[in-house]
């Protein structure tokens, strides 16, 4: 069935020209769609064939380097499934730069147009060591990759232990639980050294 689309009128145009051109705050595309009741792609073509040049919105932050809130919005993006197009105009970034980023912490989704994530045999050795020898867990996997070179998100990491099977994500729980023990047994020493202090200055 063929899609049919709703056609602009010059109220919708005029509405849309001062949505677009709002800075304080500035509005992304989803945002206009939903005052508008459109939908982001409506809006897109609706800024591109009547607002012109002069309506399309830049990439704002072209040159800026990424941040980690940078990142972290670009993870939940990710999971809401849009596309780098859309995450692109949310971010005030290109495309390129939202597949880049996207590349560098290790969520490069292989459903996604382009070529498919690529997979790391030495960050996979060194997270079934982590796992199995040295009885690590996600946020030491994590920095343990990093230091080796391997840049990548604990979501990431994630993944690779659930396509590893149930044996790994076995030894994983494990290794958490007895962390979260020995940490507890930690500070309980820690306390009674205090409460011996405390009671040997009394």
């Amino acid at each position: 069935m063929a899609k049919t689309w709703k056609r602009w009128t010059e109220p919708e145009i005029a509405r849309l020209r001062q949505l677009v051109e709002q800075t304080d705050p500035a509005l992304t595309y989803t945002e206009i769609a939903e005052r508008m009741g459109r939908s982001w792609r409506s809006v897109k073509h609706g800024v591109f064939y009547h607002l012109g040049a002069s309506g399309q919105r830049r990439a704002t932050m072209c040159g800026e380097p990424w941040t980690r809130e940078d990142y972290d919005r670009l993870e939940q993006l990710l999971e809401q499934g849009l596309t780098y197009e859309q995450i692109a105009t949310e971010m005030g970034r290109t495309y390129t730069q939202v597949r880049g980023a996207t590349e560098r912490i290790g969520l490069r989704d292989p459903n996604r147009r382009g070529r498919n994530r690529r997979i790391i045999p030495e960050a996979e050795r060194i997270i079934r060591d982590c796992i199995e020898v040295e009885r690590m867990t996600v946020p030491q996997i994590v920095e343990r990759l990093a230091a080796h070179g391997h840049h990548v998100s604990r979501h990431w990491v994630h993944s690779r232990i659930q396509e590893k099977g149930q044996g790994l994500r076995k030894e994983l729980k494990r290794n958490a639980t007895e962390r979260r023990a020995r940490l507890r047994t930690l500070q309980a020493r820690r306390q009674r050294a205090q409460r011996q202090q405390q009671e040997a200055r009394a």
